[in-house]
């Protein structure tokens, strides 16, 4: 059996190259096992031996991943017939936990380019310039839904960390990341920047003036 490991923060990047390896498995006959988060990876891999053919077995979160699983597959990975994909959405695997695997044949990343973040760290008051130039100069590589998306993930970001930061299931470095960004809002602050938000995602499908025109009006008004 093949293991190849799709991580990395561009979760839309790291689905669709995932729906490949499901589409070649389709035309392969081959069966798909989807192993969620709450599922054993060893009880599913056991029962694909009920199959004849070769499998696409999806793991959808590296941290489903036990021990037992992990020695299972070194003693055995030689044996199973097909391919083992294992997701990490959000982020990468630690290496300290990737070198516990059994030989890996590839590594994918998903990552985003700086400016993402550096665009995603500049929405805050009085940087409504910045946060502008750095909004226009993403819309030359990324399409505006993804950015919409990313400003939303950030703001609810924003709000969590302003409210119950113990909660947050990030390390401690990006939480204290997170407070530093919210401290320069109030929290009624935050809660109307995301309700606004949620508005003009509904209001660009209505009108011709698209998504970009709203968003711009949004940093110019928060961010002034």
């Amino acid at each position: 059996m093949e293991i190849i490991i799709l991580q990395g923060e561009n979760n839309l990047a790291l689905k669709e190259r995932l729906s490949k390896f499901v589409n070649e498995a389709k035309k392969r006959n081959w069966s798909i096992i989807r192993i969620e988060k709450e599922e054993r990876v060893l009880d599913k891999i056991l029962l694909s031996g009920l199959y004849d053919r070769g499998n696409l077995f999806i793991v959808e979160d590296y941290k489903s991943i036990s021990k037992s699983d992990l020695k299972y597959l070194k003693e055995k990975v030689a044996k199973i017939d097909g391919v083992l994909v294992i997701c990490s959405q959000g982020g990468n695997i630690p290496s300290s936990i990737l070198k516990n695997f059994p030989k890996i044949k590839k590594i994918e990343n998903f990552d985003y380019p700086k400016i993402v973040f550096q665009f995603l760290d500049s929405l805050y008051p009085s940087n409504s310039k910045n946060a502008i130039l750095l909004f226009h100069q993403m819309l030359e590589r990324e399409p505006e839904e993804l950015i919409f998306h990313l400003v939303s993930s950030r703001l609810k970001d924003l709000y969590w960390v302003k409210t119950d930061p113990s909660t947050l299931p990030y390390p401690s470095w990006q939480v204290e990341k997170l407070e530093r960004q919210a401290s320069r809002f109030t929290q009624d602050n935050l809660r109307q920047l995301i309700e606004e938000l949620a508005l003009l995602d509904i209001e660009a499908k209505r009108s011709s003036l698209g998504l970009v025109y709203y968003l711009d009006l949004l940093l110019v008004k928060h961010l002034k």
